[in-house]
């Protein structure tokens, strides 16, 4: 009997190997076409931005182009994910530059190619983005993962953000992005449906023996 039942979890197994999506490349900073950020993102969140502050540079090499920063977010829905307060600090270190030429003021190069998700001050804006967790707690930006940012949800481009996250393979089963465009959302997972198959085959063994006459191995 043991034998059967180990010969029907390993086709199982297999099963489970041969079906799991494949694992997401991760890129950087070039948007390719099967990126999946919904499926890269720990946390898919919207909120009001409320400000950044500046932090020291720990890397001595950088500190004469890039400024890391602290972004902190109101959250108002969670997309993805679960986060522990409604006002989560968020880590940027690509989108500011130190002041230089004798100027005085920082400088926002977030489109320079190093992945920093702000051209701008963001303070006041809305956005909805994809973040990594770090392990201090904080959050870390990027802007390829960064679905919208603008004044608020009724700017032209909030809508199209949302259609765009809900025909993403990451957001199937994310109810507050419904099902997606092949109406697979509701669908359980993997594990659940491999699982199941292994206890119905178990079953079906041990009756088909004890049918038989034939005991337990």
């Amino acid at each position: 009997m043991w034998r059967i039942v180990v010969t029907l979890v390993l086709v199982a197994s297999g099963l489970l190997v041969g079906l799991a999506p494949p694992s997401q490349t991760v890129y950087g900073c070039s948007d390719a076409p099967d990126r999946d950020s919904v499926a890269l993102s720990d946390v898919v969140v919207e909120g009001r931005l409320l400000g950044y502050e500046v932090l020291p540079q720990e890397v001595e090499i950088l500190r004469d182009s890039y400024v890391p920063i602290r972004v902190d977010m109101a959250v108002t829905r969670v997309i993805k994910g679960t986060v522990s307060t409604t006002t989560i600090a968020m880590v940027d270190p690509g989108s500011l530059a130190p002041p230089s030429g004798g100027s005085s003021e920082y400088r926002w190069i977030g489109s320079s190619g190093t992945c920093g998700a702000f051209d701008f001050d963001p303070t006041g804006k809305h956005a909805i983005m994809g973040l990594s967790r770090n392990d201090d707690g904080t959050y870390r930006l990027n802007r390829l993962d960064t679905f919208f940012l603008g004044d608020s949800p009724d700017d032209p481009g909030y809508r199209r953000a949302l259609e765009r996250m809900a025909s993403l393979p990451g957001a199937q089963g994310l109810p507050v992005l419904g099902s997606g465009p092949d109406g697979s959302g509701n669908d359980p997972p993997l594990g659940i449906i491999v699982g199941g198959l292994i206890l119905t085959l178990i079953a079906a063994a041990a009756g088909f023996r004890f049918a038989h006459g034939r005991g337990a191995v």
